[in-house]
């Protein structure tokens, strides 16, 4: 007959532990640790990411079907077009009901008007008849903005990245639609170490190679985390990508190469 080995509570709460102090904090430390090259003694290393600087999700501002998307995945667009057209007919209808409130209420504010220049009106007649017309107008304003609504454009140039809805589908206000991200502007995105501080600084170089394209690119760090995360000590860094961006694509990602003659040692 086998036995079974059974591991304790304690034994087991014990491993653990020791996975989670020691060996998870050594794995992830090695990701971002700085590396020294061969080559110098001032070289330090860190994965890359490109990352759109605008890149939003449209979503419905209506509940209702979806009458149209015109653009599909990675189709381009121009700042303006319209990416999405929700089914407003209702919509549509009661904002000409309002314009014609507002058109009777305005002849009848004017009836009002000629009543009290010939002694046949009260003033408080007329008082009734404007507030009556200024409650059209503002219905009106109400159905107008609902009509502005039905149409989702683009607030900037770029690509469709994804359709999370279709036409013909009938969404919920918030629902998402589609995503879409800005090319034009790409930015290399990188978590180093918190000590880097000591060193790199706004407009310090770096150059990268990506891991897709298997070149290399220069740039230099435009922007610096706010905050430093207190559990993996490390630090958000943005870094602008100098000359041509063609062939780049948003989540590309690779080495980013440091090389600072200031440092005497790893920080």
């Amino acid at each position: 007959m086998t036995e079974k080995f059974v591991l304790s509570p304690l034994t087991t709460f014990i491993c653990m532990a020791f996975v989670v102090l020691f060996v998870q904090p050594l794995a992830y430390g090695s990701q971002l640790n700085p590396v020294k090259g061969a080559s110098s003694p001032n070289r330090f290393e860190t994965r890359v990411r490109i990352v759109a600087k605008d890149e939003v999700t449209l979503a419905s501002q209506l509940a209702g079907r979806i009458k149209a998307i015109p653009k599909i995945e990675s189709q381009r667009f121009k700042r303006g077009d319209v990416l999405v057209k929700m089914d407003c007919a209702i919509h549509e209808a009661r904002r000409l009901k309002a314009q014609a409130e507002l058109s009777s209420a305005r002849h009848s504010l004017e009836s009002k008007k000629e009543l009290l220049s010939y002694n046949s009106g009260t003033v408080h007649g007329v008082a009734l008849a404007r507030d009556a017309m200024n409650r059209a107008g503002a219905e009106l304003l109400i159905h107008n903005a609902t009509v502005s609504m039905c149409n989702l454009k683009a607030p900037f140039a770029g690509l469709v990245v994804k359709r999370k809805a279709r036409a013909f589908q009938s969404v919920t206000v918030g629902q998402p639609i589609l995503e879409i991200l800005n090319d034009t502007i790409l930015q290399a995105h990188m978590i180093v170490p918190s000590n880097w501080l000591k060193w790199i600084k706004k407009d310090t170089k770096f150059r990268m190679r990506l891991d897709e394209t298997g070149r290399s690119y220069n740039g230099v760090v435009s922007a610096i985390g706010a905050r430093i995360d207190v559990t993996s000590q490390s630090v958000n860094i943005v870094g602008t990508i100098k000359g041509k961006q063609k062939g780049l694509i948003s989540g590309m990602s690779g080495l980013a190469v440091f090389s600072n003659a200031n440092v005497s040692s790893t920080p």
